[in-house]
């Protein structure tokens, strides 16, 4: 077996961006590209106008920080942390969970938990890479739906993040999947944007969709669905 070599978190520069004036009809009107044969959610199309707005000012924000950027793709309401908790209990999905056992107890289980692996995963990683790092668990916006937020980050990956930094356990998470799959996207578009595991180890489409696939059938062998890591397989590998 052939050892994996190292390849350390080198940035390079990113393509020229559309002007200013016409970035926010830029977003707002571009098309869903597709991916080989398949093709990705797009969560800011199906927002309201007024939702859409807000996803945009946030993101304007973000875009204030000049250069590079890298940003760590996490579970928040999904991922291994849910699973574990839905086999716990006996229950079969998040809403069932939430019905007989209370919203408060899905957050402290699993939103909380989640949070605070990807704000730890985020700092150390930011002792090791000399460029500034966004972890999503440090936004909170009152408002703002699972929808929203993913639109958001979906924006980060898509214009603002030149790393893209994998907590172990991603190919578990809908989010950090579908976060994974926008990037590969740019990356066969021509940015230079690169994506990384924990260890440092870039994960090129092939061990992705892998890894992804891997965990679906996990998943599924324990008797949950997990749709949108069948929709980001079916991106990646069609």
């Amino acid at each position: 077996m052939v050892k994996q070599k190292k390849r350390a978190c080198r940035i390079r520069p990113y393509k020229k961006k559309a002007k200013k004036q016409l970035y926010n009809k830029i977003i707002i009107n571009h098309p869903n590209i597709r991916m080989r044969g398949g093709k990705e959610m797009d969560y800011l199309q199906a927002l309201t106008n007024k939702e859409r707005q807000r996803v945009l000012d946030c993101y304007s924000g973000i875009e204030t920080i000049i250069g590079p950027m890298a940003y760590t793709p996490m579970s928040v309401t999904s991922g291994r942390v849910l699973y574990e908790e839905l086999e716990k209990t006996g229950l079969k999905s998040r809403e069932e969970y939430e019905e007989k056992l209370g919203k408060r107890a899905f957050y402290d289980n699993v939103i909380r938990v989640n949070s605070e692996r990807g704000i730890n995963f985020a700092q150390e990683l930011a002792k090791r890479i000399d460029i500034p790092v966004l972890c999503p668990a440090k936004l909170i916006s009152s408002g703002f739906s699972e929808e929203m937020y993913m639109a958001l980050w979906l924006q980060v990956v898509s214009r603002k993040a030149a790393e893209l930094h994998m907590m172990p356990d991603w190919e578990y998470s809908n989010g950090a999947a579908e976060e994974y799959t926008r990037g590969i996207r740019r990356q066969k578009e021509g940015y230079d944007i690169r994506i990384y595991d924990n260890q440092g180890y870039e994960i090129p489409i092939d061990r992705g969709c892998r890894l992804i696939t891997r965990a679906l059938k996990e998943i599924n062998s324990r008797g949950y669905k997990a749709p949108r890591l069948e929709k980001c397989i079916e991106s990646l590998t069609f």
